[in-house]
């Protein structure tokens, strides 16, 4: 053991010399870095408009709660009907009027059916659609509240006259507010090895595909720099019977050196679904990495060759990777390791499946990788 910790140590000290490690290295915090300072910005998807007449109570409540709150739609609260009408044709994709008395239009609706809010829309978009129903969840539980009243007192009519009972009925009604989640976060296979979806920093969503390819990077680099140690007669006293595992293991400890650093990234850029899951995630990644890598060397047996299909290889990745989308194609998608590494984080199937993709690699690195 403490000879492998001896080379590792020394084979990391002898590649950090190397400035195109240390631009590899380099690379991942400014992209990291980048992207939060993008996701910083504004980055919403949507422009609503939100005003009311009223100078306290729910309308402006709500208007509050949504004008604060993170979303990819960017709410933006008017003091005059006149300006959001104005900005409705110039920088709004719809505006929200909320009536000065909320509870009353509500009990407005329900007996006389006259709208609560006024929804004026620049344009015709499905997108537009989706966003309305912000408002139906901050409108509901008055809605709820209004309809089980107008129910209870038509089933039982003696609550429009009998206070006490009456009160009873509204505190059993609030009893029974639901604070936690009402839906459960799992995977098309049925398990809860998945976390909670939410729209917060959505220009994030790509960084952990754009970590993996380079982390794939970096796999390719070293071993192209273990190919170039080879052509050199670096490794001439590694016994033959041992020099296609010790390249692996030559890959395997530089790769996992530069997973380290993804791993910080990660949680750094607030990506991480749990260190148990990532780790176990990263140890499988770096392993395919490490051997396909290895048996690409084989192929290609040219230095030159090899960085020049590297662009390929990463283009191909990020195309058939849910790194921006999901082809759904796994026959298609199967030989990917970057593939196997994004799945695995988010379904324990995916986890199985990336064992089964390494275990299929093992014996091709074993045919091909002699040197």
């Amino acid at each position: 053991m403490r000879k492998l910790f001896t080379w590792y140590y020394l084979l990391n000290k002898r590649s950090l010399r190397n400035y195109s490690y240390i631009i590899l290295f380099l690379l991942l915090p400014l992209l990291a870095f980048s992207l939060r300072i993008i996701s910083s910005r504004d980055s919403s998807v949507l422009k609503v408009g939100l005003y009311t007449s009223a100078d306290s109570g729910l309308s402006k409540d709500i208007i509050e709660e949504l004008t604060t709150e993170k979303s990819i739609i960017k709410f933006i609260e008017y003091r005059d009907e006149e300006s959001a009408y104005e900005d409705l044709q110039v920088k709004l994709d719809a505006l929200w009027i909320l009536p000065e008395d909320l509870l009353k239009s509500v009990n407005d609706y329900l007996y006389k059916k006259e709208h609560v809010v006024k929804v004026i829309e620049s344009r015709q978009s499905t997108v537009l659609g989706i966003s309305r129903e912000k408002l139906f969840a901050k409108l509901y539980p008055y809605i709820s509240r209004e309809l089980y009243n107008k129910y209870m007192e038509e089933k039982f009519p003696y609550l429009k006259t009998d206070t006490e009972a009456k009160k009873d009925s509204v505190e059993y009604y609030e009893a029974r507010d639901i604070q936690d989640d009402i839906i459960e976060y799992i995977s098309l296979d049925g398990d809860s090895y998945v976390e909670k979806k939410t729209d917060d920093n959505f220009i994030l969503s790509p960084l952990r595909g754009f970590l993996a390819i380079w982390l794939f990077l970096v796999a390719m680099v070293s071993a192209i720099f273990y190919k170039k140690d080879i052509d050199s007669g670096l490794w001439v006293w590694i016994d033959k019977r041992l020099k296609g595992f010790f390249s692996f293991v030559y890959i395997l400890f530089i790769t996992f050196t530069a997973a380290v650093v993804l791993l910080i990234t990660i949680y750094v850029s607030g990506l991480g679904v749990g260190i148990f899951k990532e780790t176990i995630a990263l140890l499988l990644y770096v392993t395919s990495l490490a051997l396909i890598s290895n048996i690409f060397r084989v192929v290609f047996n040219n230095i030159y060759v090899y960085s020049a299909f590297i662009p390929f290889i990463l283009i191909v990745g990020i195309i058939l990777s849910p790194v921006f989308f999901d082809l759904s194609m796994p026959w298609l998608q199967f030989p990917v390791p970057v593939y196997h590494y994004i799945k695995s984080i988010y379904t324990l199937s995916a986890i199985y499946k990336m064992i089964g993709y390494i275990a299929l690699l093992i014996p091709i690195h074993f045919l091909f990788v002699r040197s």
